[in-house]
């Protein structure tokens, strides 16, 4: 028995169970070493399309999109017109303007599509500013501060060359008071009248008028279309966005800060309450 298992276990015998052992574990190692790397690369790329799918899927809350102008010819459209503009500002779209392009119509076509959006402006401004008078301890004078906002861009429509220019000498015309003609005029100081805002109101609307352009367009531009979820992080990434209503002065913002003495965080968030406070009466409520 001991000679068979002597004969067995021989010299020979014993490096080819070496040799065996060792191939097997080079091809073992070599196997689970190409399977570990498959699955890294199958995992990447997993997690990478996996990524992909979601940003497609979120982009309507990120700013991905390419700005786009979409231009609407209009010509005798006095019938439609208002209602096609309102369906283009509820698109599922980001960073968007829409030009219309009044064609020579010879109905009321021009005026329809340019009284709502100024009267909407007008009624923002005159609501904010009655808060910021109420906020800053005028309530007294809200009424007054009102008015100046209602009134602040009575010549813009029809004369947008002599604004702020042409408003004064409409009301002097119409006998209103001289404060209410210098208050709305100061507005445009330094773009297109020199009176400088000097009263704590002046500075209020010299700030806001072009502010809350800016969060009114910003909060058309969210899915819920409305001011009551706005928050200050999404109105300063518009803000340093200069393709984002490229029309709003942001330089005028600033300035209008430190004359009143805030600094911007504080005024946007500040403007933003005035205008949640007012959401409903300007037409960005929360939609029920």
């Amino acid at each position: 028995m001991f000679d068979f298992l002597r004969s067995m276990f021989t010299l020979s015998f014993m490096q080819t169970v070496l040799t065996f052992f060792e191939v097997f574990f080079i091809v073992y190692l070599v196997g689970y070493s190409s399977f570990l790397f498959t699955s890294v690369i199958v995992g990447g790329n997993e997690i990478f399309e996996g990524t992909k799918k979601r940003r497609l899927r979120n982009e309507i809350h990120h700013d991905y999109y390419v700005p786009i102008s979409v231009v609407v010819p209009a010509y005798n459209e006095e019938v439609t017109i208002v209602e096609t503009i309102r369906s283009l500002m509820n698109l599922d779209y980001r960073i968007y303007e829409i030009i219309v392009v009044n064609d020579g119509s010879k109905d009321s076509t021009g005026d329809l599509v340019a009284e709502p959006f100024h009267l909407r402006h007008a009624v923002t401004v005159e609501r904010v500013m009655g808060w910021y008078a109420r906020e800053l301890g005028y309530g007294e004078e809200a009424d007054f501060w009102s008015i100046v906002g209602l009134l602040h861009d009575l010549d813009f429509e029809m004369w947008p060359e002599e604004h702020c220019e042409k408003s004064q000498e409409l009301m002097r015309q119409a006998g209103v008071e001289e404060s209410i003609v210098r208050a709305t005029a100061s507005h445009g100081y330094g773009l297109c009248c020199d009176i400088e805002p000097q009263s704590q109101m002046e500075r209020v609307l010299f700030t806001i008028d072009e502010l809350s352009g800016l969060i009114t367009a910003a909060a058309l531009m969210r899915p819920s279309h409305s001011v009551m979820d706005m928050e200050l992080k999404s109105v300063k990434k518009k803000f340093k966005d200069k393709r984002f209503a490229a029309g709003v002065n942001r330089e005028v913002i600033l300035q209008g800060a430190e004359r009143l003495g805030m600094d911007l965080d504080t005024v946007i968030t500040e403007t933003i309450k005035g205008m949640q406070e007012v959401a409903e009466a300007i037409g960005l409520g929360m939609a029920q």
